[in-house]
C-alpha cells in the first residue's frame, strides 16, 4: 500500500513502530532490533500520532499526512508572523516569506545545471530537507514542526527584547522543551 511517503521511507518504519505502540502506553520499547529492551522510549511527536490514530480510530497513513498538513500550516503562520516582526515593508516581507517556504538558498541552481549537464551535482546539499523548506514540507514533517518551534522561539525572544515583558521569554523557554 502507498502511503505517500516519498522519502526517508526507512526511517517511518521506526515512526510507525513509535506511533503505534504509543497508542496506548507512554513507554514503548524499540522493536526494530532484535535484542529485548525494556520500555524506556518515549517521543513526544509520534507518542501523539499514535493517540491520534488510537482515539479517532486513523490509520498511520491518514494520521502521517494530517501531520504533514498540520506541520506546514503551523511552519506557514509562524514564519509569516515573525517575519511580521522583523519587516515592515509589506513587500519585503512577503517577499521573505516566499524565499523561507520555496527555496533552499542556491539549491535551485544546482537543479538547473542538472538540466544543462544531465547530472546532479551535490545531490546531498539539494536533498537535506534541514535546508530545503519545500522538500522538508512534502517529505519530513517533523524537520517542519522543529523549525517552526526555532522560528517561534526566536519570534518570542526578539518580542522580550522589543517589549521587555517575561512572559514571551517563559513561553519560548516551554517552546525550547518542547522542542
Amino acid at each position: 500500500q502507498f502511503m505517500g511517503l516519498d522519502y526517508a521511507v526507512y526511517d517511518y518504519s521506526q515512526y510507525m513502530s513509535w506511533a503505534r505502540e504509543s497508542a496506548t502506553r507512554i513507554f514503548v520499547e524499540n522493536k526494530l532490533t532484535s535484542e529485548t529492551n525494556a520500555p524506556a522510549f518515549f517521543n513526544l511527536l509520534w507518542w501523539l500520532v499514535g493517540r491520534v490514530d488510537y482515539y479517532f480510530g486513523l490509520s498511520f497513513v491518514l494520521a502521517n499526512q494530517l501531520l504533514r498538513l498540520f506541520s506546514n500550516v503551523l511552519f506557514l503562520a509562524v514564519t509569516y508572523r515573525f517575519l511580521a516582526l522583523v519587516f515592515r515593508d509589506r513587500f519585503q516581507r512577503r517577499f521573505a516569506f516566499v524565499l523561507a517556504c520555496l527555496t533552499s538558498g542556491f539549491g535551485w541552481l544546482l537543479v538547473v545545471l542538472k538540466q544543462r549537464t544531465g547530472q546532479l551535482t551535490l545531490p546531498t546539499t539539494l536533498y537535506t530537507p534541514v535546508g530545503n523548506t519545500f522538500f522538508g514540507f512534502i517529505a519530513v514533517p517533523h524537520h517542519i514542526i522543529s523549525a517552526a518551534l526555532v522560528i517561534a522561539i526566536l519570534g518570542l525572544m526578539l518580542r522580550t527584547y522589543q517589549r521587555q515583558r517575561l512572559g514571551e521569554a517563559a513561553l519560548a523557554g516551554v517552546l525550547a522543551l518542547v522542542l
